[in-house]
């Protein structure tokens, strides 16, 4: 158990959700990415652009990344670059399926406290 005396809220209810998820597994997503960090950060690497992405993976499931492109409405080089940040991150992984490389969704939850 963490002590929270001295945390902020944010920090605290973080600290619960660990002490949960080691109590209580079965409460937790598999697939949980924590983020903590400054908004400015975070948004740099959660863009609107990218959340559309990870939203368009986990809708449609796009066969390849030219037909995620598409989807998008964004030129391939564009989505390939913001896909390597996601995968860089822990967010998507690429699978290959003999000459097609699809992109899926590494987590089903990510979790960003607001408040510090």
């Amino acid at each position: 158990m963490i002590d929270t005396a001295k945390m902020s809220k944010a920090d605290e209810l973080f600290s619960k959700m660990i002490d949960l998820a080691i109590e209580r597994p079965e409460m937790v997503p598999e697939k949980v990415l924590f983020i903590t960090g400054d908004m400015e950060s975070i948004s740099k690497i959660l863009s609107p652009a990218r959340m559309k992405l990870m939203a368009v993976i986990s809708r449609k499931k796009p066969k390849n990344i030219g037909e995620l492109a598409e989807e998008v409405g964004r030129p391939l080089q564009s989505v390939s670059r913001d896909l390597a940040v996601l995968r860089g991150w822990g967010f998507i992984e690429f699978v290959r399926s003999g000459r097609e490389k699809t992109v899926r969704l590494e987590k089903d939850m990510i979790m960003i406290p607001l408040t510090s």
